[in-house]
């Protein structure tokens, strides 16, 4: 196995990141934990290892997913604060499943949630679920959009789902 070069983002500088495997390898040393990442920039292969901060803003997405850093630096008095701007578009996963909705069932999500007639022998058919289970995945995927990546995409589907299949 190869060795790639470790990965150095130049402060103020859009570096677009893709991943190259679903999950980074996590692990501990005397500085606590780490998060090592392979991607790819520019056609050249690195280990990357992000804050924890970072981590956790990306740790949903997986292999072939690409997006956006910018390291930048602050001063607050005699220290200087380090941060970064991630602009995550829709993982190519989701995507994927996102078109094969459209494509396949032509649903239209806009307007009200759909309301379980709880009187009808098929009010929890799989359809119904699906469409509920669709409309929150795009839900979720719009507020971490919103809230440039700071949000668990999954955590916010399946919360959003409980609530709209309960009447």
């Amino acid at each position: 196995m190869s060795q790639r070069p470790k990965l150095e983002l130049a402060l103020n500088k859009k570096t677009e990141l893709t991943l190259l495997f679903d999950e980074p390898i996590i692990g501990q040393n005397r500085y606590g934990d780490y998060y090592l990442y392979c991607v790819k920039t520019n056609g050249t292969e690195y280990s990357w290892f992000p804050t924890e901060e970072v981590h956790r803003r990306i740790s949903h997405l997986g292999k072939d997913d690409t997006f956006t850093i910018v390291k930048t630096a602050r001063q607050s008095g005699k220290k200087l604060i380090t941060d970064y701007e991630i602009d995550i578009p829709v993982p190519a996963k989701v995507a994927e499943i996102l078109r094969e909705d459209v494509i396949t069932h032509q649903v239209n999500y806009e307007g009200e949630d759909p309301q379980v007639d709880l009187s009808s022998d098929n009010c929890f058919s799989a359809d119904h679920f699906y469409d509920i289970m669709m409309r929150s995945y795009k839900d979720a995927l719009n507020i971490s959009k919103e809230l440039n990546g700071n949000a668990n995409v999954p955590q916010i589907a399946t919360t959003l789902f409980i609530a709209r299949s309960k009447s």
